[in-house]
């Protein structure tokens, strides 16, 4: 992802296909709230078909003007290749059709560290393999009510 493509994102409001987080995942939702997070990303709504995803780690969402949207230092322990073999992993655990690839990256904007998951389009509809938190199997993850971006 290119510094102009973050920037149109985060002047955006959140979507069916664009999702802000302030803050990392503490590490008891990495297998719980990341795992939700990306499926219903990945999902989508009927308005987002062949549409990417993005899950941008750093921002806080200004509903009056999302052309302000805050932006936050992430600083994470890990590697962004380690990160991904671990949600990938995950994803493959708990989801069916396995999403099979993404990229995660970290970028600089105004001086803060910035980490971008980006989801390519998924042809399936994604439900989950086995329980998730209090979502049962079968369990279709998407994002309600979002306008697609644009």
């Amino acid at each position: 992802m290119t510094l102009s493509q973050l920037k149109k994102l985060i002047s955006q409001k959140e979507g069916s296909k664009l999702d802000f987080k302030r803050q990392w995942y503490k590490k008891e939702e990495l297998k719980t709230e990341l795992i939700k997070d990306v499926i219903a990303l990945a999902n989508g709504n009927i308005h987002t078909i062949g549409e990417e995803s993005y899950l941008i780690v750093g921002v806080k969402e200004n509903l009056d003007n999302p052309e302000n949207n805050e932006l936050y230092d992430v600083y994470l322990e890990r590697s962004c290749d380690d990160i991904k073999k671990q949600l990938l992993q995950n994803l493959h655990n708990y989801s069916t059709p396995a999403i099979h690839d993404l990229e995660i990256g970290r970028l600089t904007f105004e001086s803060k560290n910035i980490m971008v998951i980006t989801i390519p389009f998924h042809p399936y509809l994604i439900k989950l393999k086995k329980k998730l938190m209090h979502y049962e199997k079968d369990t279709l993850l998407y994002r309600v009510g979002e306008v697609p971006l644009g």
